[in-house]
């Protein structure tokens, strides 16, 4: 099962690199055309695909900050453990006598 859904993440994440390097090229090259007028397909295609890229890295942003501060939460849990345990008696060999 874990298999399965990294080979689905692998093929989504390819095809949204393809997706914007296609993107990309389609602006870069049609860039400097003969605009139509107002109601330009070719304009109205490039403010759509800038629109989507950035809606990406805004969504990429917000995974990359949910990733972070979930590695930071467990860092500091892990920090918290591992304090607790070298700071107990046994640890330290002490002898509890009265």
């Amino acid at each position: 099962m874990k298999q399965n859904i990294r080979v689905i993440a692998l093929i989504f994440a390819a095809l949204f690199i393809v997706f914007i390097a296609l993107s990309l090229t389609f602006a870069a090259a049609e860039a400097h055309h003969d605009c139509a007028g107002e109601d330009c397909p070719v304009c109205e295609m490039i403010a759509f695909l800038s629109s989507a890229i950035r809606s990406f890295t805004v969504l990429l942003l917000a995974v990359l900050t949910a990733v972070l501060a979930s590695a930071a939460a467990s860092g500091l849990s892990v920090a918290l453990k591992y304090r607790s345990l070298t700071a107990s008696p046994v640890v330290l060999r002490v002898k509890l006598l009265n």
